[in-house]
């Protein structure tokens, strides 16, 4: 009753104000070209029999709003015949409000507060919070929107009118949130409030404060207002308080209970999984990790549950102490996510692997586990590091492609290898050469994939090559062998690829104990390949070369 009261009262300001002509129009200096008495007498005429059936109060509303203010007919939105019908709609929800609040301890022996809290516990709700009374203020601030929306003539009118709409906006936008507020949760349409949330965030922050938005945001759980809020203020470089993600993050205390209690509608997260759902949306993956050291345990599982942040779980695993874990998430990445972290468009190139490899290294090393897993990532990381290191030193001998465009395997770096070995004109190019093929071979070696057998013919194809390269030098050293003291022998083998590769192989300290590719474990092999057999000359000699290169190493 108070309600209708109050529409029926507003209007008539409104007709006496023009019978006394008293522009409203010049004094919100809008729609100058309208014809006011049209616009006056379907309003009227839309508003007759209101005051019957006051029980029937939301739903008389709605048929007005339905008249006055078709979705159909958008067209027809003027900003005055806008103002005119929120402001009267306004008007009569805030007296039944007053009312409520100046009469409820009176009639029902309980606060106004009570009151609603009295409704929620018995899963009932007043008219406010009535389905036909909430798309009614639905209804009101959807056609506002509508029309501050459509770039137009009453767009730009309606934000001259900012400062007399705010307050509307304002209270109907708590009139339809509360009366959501107000429904017990298990019964309440949440679609409804969530929409309903939108909307009035999107108007508050169109006619009112920024603080207004934001506090209705806080008040109804809209994360999405929050974050907003608080991004665009950080992106002004000026710190309040209020507007501080990080503190709403981290602040699980009661102070902020409602926020983390509660969860989002669309996406079914709470608060912090929200804000680093909101963030990777806009591709801000860095701000969405800072902020899960905030709660370090929400992003650990966060980072698991969303597929766009695959290629940055080895971070979050490094921000949580698991270094181990963190180095097989870098060794596992797939291709896209490798091309990630350089500039890469189409495929991984030898720069990205690289480094991914060294974050790799790093973040195994930096564990304190002694497990097989961990010895196992830190030696595959070791290996690939190997390979990379051979494709660099390969490449600076080839001028016809680009050898470090893409990452190769060990295989296609055996390949490589051999042919340069073969095809180089640099005695120095072709040690280099084999030296890189030993380091592939030793890759290879290491895999326990591979067949034993196989792993040592990798080796010996390297020394066949080193020999091959050479061999009319070592028949002649084959004939003057027994002649020479052995200060020339060596000063005949220094000019052959093979004992300079020797060389520098047995020079390692770590050969003698663990001679894995070297000469001696795939003689056979070579001599097999070379078609000499083991009591030739040449076969004799070839281990007496070796030794020569292991006594001067020593």
């Amino acid at each position: 009753m108070y309600a209708i009261g109050g529409l029926l009262n507003s209007w008539n300001v409104i007709l006496e104000a023009h019978a006394r002509k008293l522009s409203l129009h010049e004094a919100l200096d809008v729609d100058t070209d309208i014809n006011y008495e049209n616009e006056l007498s379907l309003i009227s005429k839309a508003l007759q029999g209101m005051e019957e059936r006051v029980t029937r109060f939301p739903e008389n509303v709605l048929s007005f709003q339905r008249q006055v203010l078709p979705f159909s007919r958008q067209e027809t939105f003027t900003a005055w015949k806008l103002f005119i019908i929120l402001k009267i709609h306004c008007e009569a929800l805030q007296n039944a409000m007053i009312y409520r609040s100046e009469q409820s301890e009176k009639l029902y022996d309980v606060s106004a507060q009570e009151y609603r809290s009295l409704f929620h516990q018995e899963m009932a709700s007043s008219w406010f919070s009535s389905e036909t009374s909430l798309i009614s203020m639905h209804h009101s601030l959807k056609c506002l929107s509508m029309a501050a929306y459509q770039d137009g003539v009453t767009t730009h009118k309606l934000k001259q009118m900012r400062d007399v709409m705010g307050d509307i906006v304002e209270h109907l936008a708590a009139y339809i949130l509360d009366g959501y507020s107000d429904i017990n949760p298990t019964i309440r349409n949440e679609e409804g409030y969530d929409a309903a949330k939108v909307l009035s965030f999107d108007l508050l922050r169109l006619f009112c404060s920024c603080e207004a938005a934001f506090q209705m945001s806080l008040d109804h759980t809209y994360f999405s207002g929050i974050v907003q809020i608080c991004d665009d203020n950080k992106k002004c470089g000026q710190y309040i308080p209020e507007y501080d993600l990080e503190s709403l993050v981290s602040d699980q205390t009661q102070q902020c209970s409602s926020l983390h209690n509660s969860v989002d509608f669309m996406t079914g997260l709470n608060f912090s999984k929200f804000v680093f759902r909101w963030y990777t949306d806009k591709s801000m993956f860095g701000t969405a990790l800072e902020l899960g050291k905030l709660c370090p345990n929400q992003m650990s599982e966060y980072v698991e549950e969303d597929e766009r942040l695959s290629h940055l779980r080895w971070i979050q695993k490094v921000n949580d102490g698991h270094f181990v874990q963190s180095a097989s998430d870098l060794m596992s990445l797939k291709p896209d996510g490798i091309v990630a972290f350089g500039h890469s468009e189409k495929h991984i190139s030898l720069e990205d692997q690289q480094l991914v490899l060294s974050l790799a290294k790093l973040a195994a090393m930096a564990s304190e586990e002694t497990s097989i897993k961990a010895k196992y990532i830190l030696s595959t990381v070791q290996d690939n590091l190997i390979l990379h290191s051979v494709q660099q030193t390969s490449a600076g001998m080839i001028d016809t492609y680009d050898l470090c465009e893409r990452a190769l395997d060990a295989n296609s770096l055996m390949e490589v290898s051999l042919d340069l070995a073969k095809s180089v004109s640099s005695k120095d190019d072709q040690i280099k050469a084999c030296l890189a093929g030993l380091s592939v071979a030793k890759v290879i070696h290491a895999s326990d994939s591979i067949d034993q057998n196989d792993r040592h013919l990798q080796s010996a194809k390297v020394w066949a090559v080193s020999i091959d390269s050479d061999l009319h030098l070592w028949h002649d050293i084959v004939r003057t062998w027994s002649f020479l003291p052995d200060k020339d022998k060596i000063a005949n083998l220094e000019k052959t690829t093979f004992f300079n590769v020797a060389y520098h192989y047995y020079s390692n300290p770590d050969v003698r104990t663990r001679d894995e590719v070297g000469f001696h474990p795939a003689q056979n092999d070579v001599l097999r390949l070379l078609g000499i057999t083991r009591d030739d000359n040449l076969s004799n000699l070839l281990q007496e070369a070796v030794r020569f290169c292991t006594v001067s190493a020593s």
